[in-house]
C-alpha cells in the first residue's frame, strides 16, 4: 500500500511505502528481541584459576547437560569439566536441577587435569601393590610418605571421595598414617582449579570439625556442672 504525503505548497511528495517500512520495522524488533532471547539464555562463567567466558543454558535442566555446554565453550572433555562452589566445598552432581543455579550471576567451575598419570614413575623393578585398589600392574604410581604405593587417579579418587565425604583427613587405607595436603596435591598431581576447591574444602572441613569439637566439650562441661557434689 503507498500513500503520497502532501506538505500542503501544492507539490505532493514522493510516494513513501508504508507498508514495506512498517515490515522492516518489525524485522530489526523482531531481530532484537531474538538477541535478548538469546542473551537470557547465556551465563557468565569462571573456572576458579580465573578464566572467564559464557555459556549457554539454554534447555538445560540438570546439571550433567551444564557440563556438556562448558565442556564445548572450554574446549575441554567433559570429564574434566565441574561445577562448584568454591566458598562452601560442594562440587554438583550431574542429576543435581539445573534451578539450584538459576539465580546465581556466575558459574563456578572447576577443570581437572588430563594428565594425572604423567612423570609418576613407579620405583624398581616389580610392579607394586597400589595400597587404594589392591591391585598390581606396571602403571604408573606415586610412593606415599608411608611407603605404599598408589597411582595417581586412584589417589586423587580416594582424596575427593574423603574431603566431599566431610573428612578433615585422609589416611592411607593400609597402615592408616596421614597424608597431609600438600603431599596430596604433588601425588595426585591435582590441576590448581583443583588445588583451589580441594584445599578450601579441606579447611572447611577442618573448622566444621573444630566447630562441633568445641560444642561437645561445652556441652560435657554443662553435663559435669550438674552432677550432685555428693556424688
Amino acid at each position: 500500500m503507498q500513500s503520497t504525503i502532501n506538505d500542503f505548497s501544492g507539490t505532493p511528495h514522493r510516494a513513501v511505502t508504508i507498508e514495506k517500512g512498517t515490515k522492516e520495522a518489525n524485522r530489526i524488533t523482531s531481530e532484537r528481541a531474538d538477541d535478548d532471547e538469546e542473551n537470557d539464555k547465556m551465563m557468565d562463567f569462571r573456572t576458579l584459576s580465573g578464566l572467564q567466558g559464557r555459556c549457554s543454558v539454554k534447555n538445560v535442566t540438570v546439571i550433567s547437560e551444564l557440563r556438556d555446554n562448558l565442556s564445548i565453550a572450554l574446549s575441554e572433555k567433559k570429564q574434566n569439566v565441574w561445577v562448584v562452589q568454591e566458598d562452601k566445598g560442594i562440587l554438583y552432581k550431574d542429576e543435581t536441577p539445573f534451578t539450584e543455579l538459576e539465580n546465581r550471576k556466575q558459574i563456578e567451575v572447576m577443570i581437572g587435569n588430563s594428565e594425572r598419570s604423567v612423570g609418576r614413575i613407579c620405583e624398581g623393578k616389580e610392579p607394586k601393590l597400589d595400597v587404594i585398589s589392591n591391585s598390581t600392574g606396571a602403571s604408573q604410581k606415586s610412593r606415599m610418605s608411608c611407603k605404599h604405593f598408589t597411582e595417581p587417579e586412584n589417589l586423587f579418587n580416594y582424596t575427593k571421595e574423603n574431603i566431599l565425604g566431610g573428612n578433615a583427613e585422609v589416611k592411607c587405607p593400609k597402615c592408616d598414617a596421614l597424608w597431609e595436603m600438600v603431599e596430596l596435591v604433588t601425588k595426585s598431581n591435582m590441576s590448581p582449579d583443583e588445588q583451589i576447591f580441594f584445599g578450601k574444602a579441606m579447611f572447611i572441613n577442618t573448622q566444621t570439625k573444630k566447630t562441633l569439637t568445641h560444642l561437645v566439650h561445652k556441652e560435657l562441661s554443662k553435663k559435669i556442672l550438674l552432677i550432685p557434689s555428693y556424688i
